[in-house]
């Protein structure tokens, strides 16, 4: 598992960014130190997985007058200045997707996981900084339709056990334990 990175690490990863983007002797190099800190930001503020921040297109990002938001899959988030300071600076046009490889195709995600840790590194961090968003470890973060799918498939696991006790006329009770292994099941195959 990865450590985290919290809001002092990312202040310390975009400081170190700007710094060496301003030192870039190439556009190249600007425009991948800029991705990298894209990558950092934008995950943050959607709390996005390595794949979500892979599959995420110029044509999700929507501009308002209060600033920016991205909508990806069922759920919309708002993007702080912060990133849309570094989406400006790698908008390369309006379509296709935001976070390319050195190739111009898009970054998968362990192209995203090499990103942040370069990122981190560039800002003298150390620890295994993988990428991947807290979210997914405690499902109070999890977006609503996940939540709902998660909870339908417990509910359907639960279901026969739970008819089979009420005609034997016995209550169930099921330990917080064994909940939060089904549950963890549950949400497998959605995760990755």
């Amino acid at each position: 598992m990865s450590d985290p990175i919290d809001q002092a690490a990312l202040e310390r990863i975009f400081d170190a960014g700007r710094r060496a983007a301003r030192q870039a002797r190439s556009a190249f190099a600007r425009a991948d130190i800029w991705t990298d800190l894209a990558i950092c930001s934008v995950m943050r503020d959607g709390m996005l997985r390595r794949t979500e921040a892979s599959g995420l297109d110029w044509e999700h990002i929507r501009r308002d007058p209060e600033g920016a938001s991205a909508q990806l899959q069922e759920w919309t988030f708002r993007l702080s200045p912060v990133s849309i300071e570094f989406l400006d600076a790698i908008e390369r046009s309006q379509r296709g997707p935001v976070f390319v490889s050195r190739h111009g195709r898009r970054a998968g995600p362990r192209t995203i996981c090499r990103r942040i840790k370069r990122a981190a590194e560039r800002a003298g961090l150390t620890g295994d900084f993988g990428g991947d968003s807290p979210r997914w470890a405690n499902p109070e973060y999890w977006p609503r339709p996940l939540r709902s799918t998660v909870a339908a498939r417990i509910g359907r696991a639960l279901a026969p056990l739970a008819e089979a006790a009420t005609d034997a006329g016995v209550d169930l009770v099921v330990p917080h334990a064994e909940l939060e292994r089904i549950s963890q099941r549950a949400a497998a195959p959605m995760t990755g």
